[in-house]
């Protein structure tokens, strides 16, 4: 009897295997995981139709399901946030901002500069504190290496000393944070604020500034205080911006302890004003991350070290009318803000 041999392929002279035909299971498996499939982003676009905005708790689920496989099983973050290292989450505007090619001829902030020349024109003086961006002191988060020097936008160096030309005094705590950096945390793994402790080291930095150049205005005598240490857990405005329904199941919490100063009372009389935004009041606000009903932030910091009660402001919209009878003012802003 001859043996049976697979049939030859003329023209590749290379045997030619037997089509592989499905199982009736197995198809059935293949149509049912379609289905679903497909059926996932119709209840998203029909609960999107029933029921839009916030309140749409089927549309927050299939965000926070879809989003959780991201990042636990590919590691992916999202258009908004990018998943570094060691859970470390970044906005994706802010690494765009250190790759875009900006040279000193780039203008700052138009608000910054609208404002700094309605100083000039009062003879107000105006000190800015920037500060660093959590990418420039953290890049081994994003690409794993040594790093020797922060990570600067292109031309941030030329760009500040531009401002410094038109007779702002630019106070940049770039550096000065970078070497803090190696022995405390600057910034959280998942909020785009600083620590309490580099919000304590930015005011030193500052107290120690004004005393060199505005001696007058500032004071001599400590003040009676009361300290009272609390921490405060949250998960993080980063965390938020991937999965507002649950971010704490995302990554978990961060602590922060803080200490809130009683005795010290804000003063419109002051001769000086501090103006600035989440950074200034992101551990006494209640309503912002890592806040809560106490006077720890930087606003409090500074007026135990200046000696003296001090007036503020918000940041973007101050209120001019402030102005009158300041000797003074200190700007507090993230360096994106001051260079966008």
């Amino acid at each position: 009897m001859k043996p049976d041999f697979k049939p030859i392929d003329p023209a590749k002279r290379t045997e030619v295997p037997q089509e592989r035909v499905l199982t009736p299971p197995e198809a059935s498996l293949i149509t049912r995981v379609f289905l679903v499939l497909l059926l996932v982003p119709m209840l998203f676009e029909i609960s999107a139709w029933i029921s839009p905005g916030k309140t749409n708790l089927l549309a927050a689920w299939t965000r926070t399901g879809v989003q959780r496989a991201l990042t636990w099983t590919l590691k992916q973050g999202s258009d908004d946030v990018f998943l570094g290292h060691e859970g470390w989450l970044f906005e994706q505007r802010e690494l765009g901002r250190l790759l875009a090619h900006r040279t000193a001829e780039v203008p700052a902030n138009q608000a910054v500069a609208v404002f700094a020349a309605e100083l000039k024109k009062r003879g107000i003086p105006l000190v800015l504190v920037a500060v660093p961006e959590r990418a420039t002191l953290y890049p081994e988060k994003l690409r794993e290496g040594r790093y020797w020097d922060p990570i600067r936008a292109t031309g941030e160096k030329a760009r500040l000393e531009a401002l410094r030309k038109t007779g702002i005094d630019v106070l940049d705590l770039t550096d000065p944070l970078w070497k803090l950096r190696d022995r405390k945390q600057v910034y959280f793994r998942r909020d785009s604020h600083w620590t309490p402790e580099a919000m304590k080291q930015a005011a030193l930095l500052t107290e120690k500034h004004l005393r060199e150049k505005f001696p007058a205005l500032l004071g001599t005598e400590t003040p009676l205080i009361t300290a009272t240490i609390l921490t405060h857990l949250d998960a993080g405005d980063l965390t938020r911006k991937l999965d507002p329904r649950s971010p704490d199941k995302l990554f978990g919490l961060e602590q922060a302890e803080v200490v809130s100063v009683g005795g010290i009372e804000l003063d419109e009389k002051s001769p000086i004003l501090l103006v600035g935004g989440d950074l200034m009041w992101i551990y006494d606000d209640e309503t912002q991350h890592f806040g809560g009903d106490s006077r720890a932030g930087f606003v409090s910091q500074m007026a135990l070290l200046a000696q003296k009660p001090l007036d503020v402001e918000v940041w973007p919209n101050p209120n001019l009318a402030k102005l009158d009878g300041k000797k003074l003012v200190v700007l507090v802003l993230p360096m994106s803000e001051v260079l966008p």
